[in-house]
């Protein structure tokens, strides 16, 4: 036997594929050449942008400090100083203690107009006191008089570090201390390291990245880390042969631990020092990063799109036939009013019109079924209503005739306005009537039987709960059942018997207790009783619960219940539920 060869079958589905994939190749290659060179200016605008803060801030920072210096340089003819450093000896204390305070409040003018600056002092030998802008004087000390004649280019490095704090100073005139004799005075500013750090923390970085301040001479820094391991990479980059030939600006790569840095510099050539900002290349180049984990994922999700593309003609056949299962979900549910639409006008459209006549056929045809059936139930309820029980008839006017008789007209009188409302009641055409005139009834035929029974059987029927007013309920559901009790529970009773009916209201439904002190209910005549919701077939006593039963399910579906139980008085106890929520 020959096998027969097996041929590979390409679907539409697969070309389809194919063909899109043809078609995104080349504008995936096209984007990986994008993105390469969005990278490559990424960068270059990084390095811009941090060289621009770098120098925005030092620029900031010689500003400053060069008008300070100015204002240093101009207080050297400061009429007051003079005097001070070279006549004070012929000056009056009091002179002496005004030229202080103006020169006191000049130094103030110098610190307030830099916010870099801590104090500003004045040292003059020839008083021994110091004057400065945060104290009024006192006595010089001499190690800071010596240590602030040392001569620095104010023009060039104006900063120098002693006991880790930072000065500028002016010592007057400077020919003296070139010759190793003592100035007539220094000026000495004191730079807040603080407002400094404070700046730095300011500063707009990204992520863990650092700035700092170092002085030409590297003998001091401030950053706004408190890492050494950095300041020691700083100087290794600033003593690095690299940066000694470049530039006085520029962006470097510095590596600390297994990270790359970027490292933006500039050297200040008034103020002496170098401003540096450091950041990890990890965070800075973060939104590259980003933009490549997006540019591999939505090369993802194209092939994704494909899939999803080709798999479109399949859904333009699902979605109509998901459409109409939904649709006859919906009619197996009971729902007759639903029409479905299509836009197209294809095949589908023909289905869904057929659909659609088919459900209004199948409504008119249940809607037939349902009200003859609803009058065939209606029929039966109201030969069930108009029931007479020919013994109570038969009782009630032998009662009368015996009344009569005996010439006991008020008696008389008492049942025949009872027995007028009773029948009066019960052939009243209305299907449902109100609570208050179905009790109304019942208390009649109670009335009624009063005077057969006289006292051998006591009936307790209290009023409706106030809840209960405007309630419908079919007619005949309370007198069926206490006939029950007289007939079958307390007729042959040699005790005196008791009926007792009672009524309360649990969140919205409305319970009614009927129950006697007859004989006890044996398990078998209490299961009998029980089969009556299933069971139609049954002797006086079970259909006359058979009838109150139905006709309360037909008026109040599941949640109208009528129960049967034995009675805590002995005998039986029927306890019926109606709805009060919207049945007014």
């Amino acid at each position: 036997m020959i096998a027969k060869r097996y041929t590979p079958h390409f679907s539409i589905y697969h070309k389809l594929v194919l063909t899109f994939l043809i078609i995104i190749m080349p504008l995936y290659w096209i984007g990986i050449k994008i993105n390469e060179a969005g990278a490559s200016q990424f960068k270059v605008e990084i390095s811009k942008s941090m060289q621009s803060k770098v120098h925005f801030y030092l620029s900031s920072l010689e500003l400053e400090f060069s008008k300070t210096i100015k204002q240093l340089q101009q207080y050297t003819a400061d009429e007051d100083l003079e005097k001070l450093s070279l006549t004070s000896k012929i000056m009056t204390e009091v002179e002496k203690k005004d030229a202080i305070i103006r020169l006191q409040k000049r130094l103030i003018l110098v610190r307030d107009a830099n916010s870099y600056i801590l104090n500003v002092s004045a040292y003059i030998p020839q008083i021994n006191k110091v004057i400065s802008a945060n104290n009024l004087y006192e006595t010089m000390n001499q190690d800071e008089w010596k240590a602030f004649q040392a001569i620095t280019d104010l023009s060039s490095s104006p900063f120098f570090n002693w006991n880790d704090r930072i000065f500028i100073n002016l010592a007057f005139p400077e020919q003296l201390v070139m010759e190793k004799r003592d100035p007539n005075y220094v000026l000495c500013i004191e730079i807040s390291q603080n407002a400094l750090l404070k700046m730095l923390q300011q500063f707009p970085i990204e992520g863990n990245g650092s700035v700092m301040i170092v002085s030409d001479q590297l003998d001091w820094y401030i950053s706004n880390v408190n890492d050494p391991s950095i300041m020691d990479k700083f100087k290794e980059l600033i003593r690095g042969k690299e940066m000694e030939n470049s530039k006085s600006a520029g962006i470097h790569s510095l590596r600390k631990g297994e990270q790359n840095n970027m490292v933006s510099f500039e050297k200040s050539g008034t103020l002496g020092i170098t401003l540096m900002m450091s950041v990890p290349e990890k965070e800075v180049l973060k939104p590259l990063s980003q933009f490549n984990n997006w540019f591999w994922m939505l090369s993802v999700v194209s092939v994704f799109i494909i899939v999803i593309a080709s798999y479109w003609i399949y859904q333009l056949i699902h979605q109509p036939l998901s459409k109409l299962v939904r649709a006859f979900r919906n009619l197996e549910k009971g729902d007759f009013e639903l029409s479905i639409q299509h836009k197209s006008k294809d095949e589908f459209s023909y289905l869904y019109r057929q659909f659609n006549s088919t459900v209004q056929k199948l409504k008119t045809l249940i809607e037939e079924v349902y009200e003859q059936k609803y009058r065939v139930h209606l029929a039966e309820l109201r030969q069930l209503q108009s029931q007479i029980n020919p013994h109570f008839l038969y009782n009630s006017f032998y009662n009368l005739y015996r009344m009569a008789k005996m010439q006991e007209m008020e008696k008389v009188a008492h049942l025949t306005q009872n027995l007028g409302k009773y029948f009066h009641f019960i052939t009243k055409s209305a299907d449902e009537v109100k609570l208050e005139e179905e009790i109304q009834n019942a208390r009649a035929y109670v009335e009624i039987q009063c005077i057969r029974f006289e006292d051998h059987i006591y009936v307790e029927f209290p009023d409706p709960p106030q809840d209960t007013q405007g309630l419908y309920v079919p007619k005949l559901i309370l007198q069926p059942l206490i006939e029950n009790c007289y007939k079958h529970g307390l007729e042959d009773l040699q005790r005196k018997g008791l009926i007792s009916i009672q009524m309360d209201v649990n969140e919205h439904l409305l319970h009614i207790h009927i129950e006697d002190n007859g004989d006890p209910v044996t398990d078998e005549s209490l299961h009998m009783l029980k089969s009556v919701q299933t069971n139609s077939k049954l002797d006086n006593e079970g259909s006359g619960i058979l009838n109150v039963y139905r006709r309360l399910k037909m008026k109040f579906g599941n949640e109208g219940d009528l129960v049967i139980s034995r009675s805590g008085l002995g005998g039986l106890k029927v306890t019926i539920t109606i709805p009060i929520r919207g049945n007014t």
